[in-house]
């Protein structure tokens, strides 16, 4: 049974209500080749850092404006995409499910408030990745977003995968909850091709996705969690592509979920890991304003375990170091 709540409004009234200057469409489009190029050629180390879930406009622009210092000094060999992640899967279906669900007045406040905070980011300076995770969530920020993400529970999504495949951004796609390499290389696979399905009342077609890389975020099997930032899972995960039909593919490690067992200063550790083997481009931190995790928010994590913005200097300063 279904019940209707409210209409919510189409994405072109909330790209006209929560505009993009000028010169913030240009900057994000740059960001947008950057990315792309780096994941196509390489270059400079890449690194997404932020949240677990971005559930506040004012403590998150506020941890934003802190990162781009960081940024700014370790720019000629990093760089740093600000992590916000505006909706939130849960295993069990269960927990904060982000701030898109959280606006007073329903998903309509939800969703302007993600484009305010987003907009944020952009002006001060940096560049804003998300996940995707509702298809039909994509088309409301698709001027926002320079880089998606596919999650470890959303990989072999057919309706994902096909928005994916269109997206004129950089995609990261996770390892599968179980780690399985083949699942992952298919979903790389499904998402580089071009797709043809029903969306807003229209049969459409998409180009496939060239930029579609890999996300090495550990996994969990019935003796918990299991850290896959290592030569093994990497020859595989090779193989598996070269199965596929597929060129070696770019790869990003997590440094948190399964790859830390969810103990957030074990990320540091895992940030050495990731920049001593060449064969990997770039990291994925979950970092916030304090360390920790509380329900109160506030520039605490609601979800996830986090590092704070100090220890996430360091790490980020750590990775220069071993550049």
């Amino acid at each position: 049974m279904f019940e209707k709540i409210r209409k919510i409004y189409d994405p072109q009234y909330f790209k006209q209500i929560v505009a993009l200057s000028e010169q913030q469409k240009e900057l994000k489009e740059s960001w947008d080749r950057q990315i792309k190029d780096t994941v196509a050629d390489g270059g400079k180390f890449l690194a997404v850092v932020g949240p677990c879930s971005a559930d506040d406009v004012e403590s998150v622009t506020l941890y934003c404006k802190k990162l781009k210092v960081i940024a700014d000094r370790v720019r000629q060999k990093i760089r740093v995409v600000v992590r916000v992640y505006t909706e939130k899967p849960h295993s069990n279906g269960e927990g904060y499910n982000g701030l898109v669900f959280d606006g007073k007045d329903g998903i309509n406040s939800g969703l302007e408030k993600c484009r305010i905070l987003m907009r944020n980011c952009i002006s001060e300076g940096l560049p804003v990745a998300n996940e995707l995770l509702y298809p039909e969530h994509y088309f409301y920020f698709d001027d926002l977003v320079s880089y998606w993400f596919v999650g470890a529970r959303s990989c072999e999504d057919t309706s994902i995968r096909a928005v994916a495949s269109g997206t004129d951004c950089a995609v990261g796609v996770k390892n599968p909850t179980d780690g399985n390499l083949k699942k992952l290389a298919q979903s790389l696979y499904a998402i580089s091709h071009p797709k043809q399905f029903l969306h807003d009342g229209c049969e459409v077609r998409t180009s496939g996705n060239a930029y579609c890389h890999a996300v090495l975020r550990g996994y969990e099997n019935s003796g918990g969690f299991v850290n896959n930032i290592n030569d093994e899972t990497v020859n595989e995960l090779y193989r598996r592509c070269q199965e596929q039909g597929l060129k070696r593919p770019f790869i990003l490690a997590d440094l948190s979920h399964a790859n830390s067992g969810k103990v957030a200063n074990i990320q540091f550790d895992n940030a050495m890991l990731a920049v001593t083997d060449s064969r990997i481009g770039g990291v994925m931190c979950e970092s916030y304003l304090y360390g920790g995790v509380s329900e109160k928010g506030c520039g605490y994590s609601r979800t996830d375990d986090c590092i704070g913005i100090e220890d996430t200097e360091r790490l980020i300063e750590a990775l220069y170091e071993k550049l």
